[in-house]
């Protein structure tokens, strides 16, 4: 986004565009988006994106992907919503805009056409410039058969004239030679670089394999040695770990950032579900999105796992904090309380051996007990 330009909950064209890129991507069926174009538009609070998570029209990587495009595409403009909106390409995209029906949006479409009127009876620039929207990309695809036809024709003479020209040698063996084979397994570095990037907004393997099955914008040419790669994609425990542990650190976060590091902080156990540290930090996430029961549950087993990594069998001081913190939120006063106790305890003796940054460590008291002592 450019700097001095700040899109938020009431911005229209910002939302709009939020809600046609989720349509250009494949993650909202058009009549999805236009039924909750007017339920959205009723509240007074929350961008499109939150709304349709909230619907569940969303999951959170969904909205994370669609939230990660809409900033790119407003890069690329400049921080223009609108101009961001008159870049969108394809027939889906223009005739799900013209099928929104909002007078405010309509009024700003003259800002993108030229002269009010065109001198024809009856057409302004306004219905001019919704003309020119369907026919971009008719006028597109017509180019783009022309440039296609014309590459082909010369692919095919270059082809005749090396055959006639440079014959092949006599066949030795029908199977590839070496050289080929080595082609043949070569990593397409796009096809790489796509799948780390699909990892890091959708975290599940399944729902990148999905992702990659369903996505129309996919060359069918390259969507088989794309899938079989993100088939093949090892995820790294700790990196996981790292990164989830960084978003849930803090309170004050957004929501769908706390949900996201939920994504990574159970993909992270589900590859080493003994690991304390990591069952911590998906206590911690879990606290975070309002699980208070689930984050209770989860931080008893990281308490009992990191018990035990220390001489005195003392807990770890991140899942007395949190731990004291759902309590609190569940009402469970008395063990809240007791908890915050053994917090301050914990700290007092620089972590009960746990290796711990004590500065860290404080942070977690202070937001404690700013719960359950001064209910805040």
């Amino acid at each position: 986004m450019a700097a001095g330009t700040l899109h938020h909950a009431s911005d229209k064209p910002f939302n709009l565009l939020s809600g046609l890129v989720g349509v250009q991507i494949d993650l909202l069926e058009p009549d999805q988006f236009l039924d909750s174009w007017e339920q959205w538009k009723a509240r007074s609070y929350g961008t499109l994106t939150e709304f349709l998570e909230e619907e569940s029209l969303l999951t959170s990587a969904g909205r994370y992907e669609v939230e990660r495009l809409v900033q790119r595409k407003l890069g690329k403009h400049g921080g223009d919503a609108w101009a961001a909106v008159a870049g969108l390409v394809g027939d889906t995209i223009h005739e799900t805009f013209l099928a929104v029906k909002d007078p405010e949006l309509l009024h700003a479409l003259p800002k993108l056409a030229a002269p009010a009127s065109n001198g024809r009876d009856g057409v302004t620039a306004d219905s001019d410039w919704r003309i020119r929207m369907l026919q971009r990309s008719g006028t597109g695809r017509h180019r783009l058969v022309r440039l296609a036809a014309t590459c082909v024709a010369i692919v095919i003479l270059g082809l005749a004239l090396g055959m006639f020209f440079f014959p092949p040698p006599p066949e030795k063996d029908a199977g590839l030679s070496q050289p080929n084979i080595a082609a043949a397994n070569e990593v397409d570095p796009r096809a790489a670089k796509l799948v780390n990037e699909l990892f890091t907004a959708f975290v599940r393997k399944a729902d990148v394999l999905d992702h990659l099955q369903h996505d129309r914008f996919w060359s069918d040419g390259r969507r088989p040695a794309t899938t079989k790669l993100a088939a093949e994609f090892k995820q790294n425990a700790d990196s996981l770990n790292n990164a989830a542990w960084y978003l849930v650190a803090l309170p004050g976060r957004d929501i769908a950032r706390y949900r996201h590091a939920l994504l990574l902080a159970e993909e992270a156990c589900q590859l080493a579900p003994k690991s304390g540290y990591y069952v911590n930090t998906l206590g911690v996430a879990q606290y975070r999105v309002g699980l208070y029961a689930e984050a209770l549950d989860t931080l008893g087993q990281s308490s009992d796992l990191n018990s035990k990594l220390v001489p005195s069998h003392q807990p770890h001081p991140a899942d007395l904090a949190f731990r004291a913190m759902a309590h609190h939120e569940l009402g469970h006063n008395a063990q809240a309380r007791a908890d915050l106790v053994s917090l301050k305890k914990s700290i007092d003796a620089s972590g009960g051996g746990h290796n711990v940054n004590l500065i860290e460590m404080n942070s977690f008291l202070q937001e404690a007990k700013m719960r359950i002592e001064d209910g805040k």
